[in-house]
């Protein structure tokens, strides 16, 4: 179990970190002190602005978590009943579990623009759970066929 004094001192080194990254970088614009960034939250959130971009956020995220999780319960139980689908579809899903996030999003974004539509794709793409289900099925299925 980690120590609350090991926590505090990992926070400060990241705070250190980016004091001085943002020193050496000396443009506000692209890595603000740590102090700008607290002035603008403080000021969002006495103009009420930043409940409604957190809850924005928060929106996008649970969208985005049910269509992953719905999409990815669906294609693994596809894939889970129908060895053919399985075996077809096997190189894709390897290869879309191994592209990192950032390329997904980076793709999406050239391929659909800078938009909503893109963002809530791309962590779609790279979150979905067919994988889990897949197995799952699998092994119901395979229980199911070796029972008596």
């Amino acid at each position: 179990m980690r120590s609350f004094s090991t926590i505090v001192l990992s926070l400060m080194g990241v705070m250190t970190l980016w004091v001085l990254l943002s020193f050496l970088k000396s443009d506000p614009d692209v890595l603000p002190q740590p102090w700008q960034v607290a002035e603008v939250i403080i000021e969002e959130y006495h103009s009420g602005r930043l409940w409604l971009h957190a809850s924005a956020t928060f929106g996008r995220v649970a969208v985005t978590f049910c269509l992953a999780m719905s999409v990815g319960f669906v294609i693994g139980l596809l894939l889970g009943t129908h060895r053919k689908l399985d075996n077809f579809f096997s190189p894709w899903i390897i290869l879309l579990q191994n592209l990192p996030a950032l390329v997904v999003i980076v793709l999406c974004y050239l391929w659909i623009g800078l938009n909503e539509t893109a963002a809530i794709l791309a962590v779609c793409i790279n979150k979905t759970a067919m994988v889990s289900v897949v197995s799952i099925v699998r092994s119901i299925c395979d229980r199911t066929r070796d029972a008596p």
